[in-house]
């Protein structure tokens, strides 16, 4: 039996080294697909999203109307669609944050020779795409469980810190394929699945990276300020209605507080024998 390949494509909502003063909340989407229908949905969506033009349509040159009009579209497309947001105001998050963060830029220092201190933005985007990733693929095979798949993971080129991207391209795939496999033990599912490393989408003028700039652009609106002439929850309603369980929004804010504490303790964990200083005592964090 040959395999069918399945593209999983992935962007974010939100600033690269944004800041917890000026960003309320960050957005991740994933979109997924047989690569055999890619062909026809881009054709057929090329003219309304502009995937070809030379000029890529996203984020602000989306206004309303437009953002409308292309959600009317996508419910017609044979795509999943999964949507995660974490709200930047709770406070036991932040608070998580700080002390993930503090350990974390201590021990980078100490045993990496990384000096430069991560961003939040850094912490909490692995959070978000690994759970769209996870959602997108797991519902996929909900309703596929007989063939093998082959899954080409592209995601939107996120500014991975340098002596990162190994992790964040190879590992981080390794363990999605890991997790899928246990959850299809769990659940009898027969399908065979190989997930590739993920891929950067760093062209410009790709058509994937476009397709998917686009669908956050129109996502966003439902996740921008009130005041914000460029706020509607209307393209989310429309999906929703229209594309019913094959589009799936949810709050990860109270998962990623529960993430965010356990790798901070489980760094601890790893690195405390590492972390002492000259007086032999463990290092403490204050809040």
């Amino acid at each position: 039996m040959l395999s069918k390949k399945i593209i999983v494509l992935f962007d974010e909502y939100g600033n690269h080294t944004f800041n917890l003063k000026s960003n309320r909340i960050f957005v991740g989407v994933s979109a997924i697909y047989e690569l055999e229908d890619e062909e026809d949905i881009f054709k057929k969506s090329d003219k309304i999203m502009g995937l070809s033009k030379s000029k890529p349509l996203k984020n602000d040159k989306i206004n309303v109307s437009k953002a409308i009009t292309i959600s009317n579209e996508l419910i017609k497309y044979p795509i999943e669609i999964d949507v995660r947001f974490i709200n930047l105001d709770d406070s036991i998050l932040i608070n998580n944050l700080d002390n993930y963060k503090a350990f974390g830029d201590y021990t980078r220092k100490e045993y990496r020779g990384i000096t430069k201190e991560r961003k939040y933005a850094q912490i909490l985007y692995p959070q978000l795409v690994e759970t769209c990733l996870f959602s997108s693929i797991s519902h996929f095979l909900e309703h596929n469980t007989e063939d093998i798949y082959d899954i080409e993971i592209c995601v939107d080129n996120w500014e991975y810190p340098i002596p990162d991207i190994d992790l964040a391209l190879k590992y981080a795939s390794e363990k999605l394929e890991l997790s899928i496999s246990d959850l299809m033990n769990k659940f009898k599912i027969n399908s065979i699945v190989t997930i590739s490393n993920k891929q950067l989408l760093k062209d410009i003028s790709s058509e994937r990276k476009r397709f998917i700039d686009v669908i956050t652009s129109v996502i966003s609106k439902n996740f921008r300020d009130h005041n914000d002439k460029t706020y509607s929850s209307k393209p989310l309603e429309i999906l929703t209605k229209g594309m019913g369980n094959k589009i799936r929004v949810e709050d990860s804010t109270e998962d990623s507080t529960a993430e965010t504490s356990n790798s901070f303790y489980d760094s601890i964990v790893n690195n405390v024998e590492e972390t002492r200083n000259k007086d032999n005592k463990i290092m403490l964090i204050n809040n």
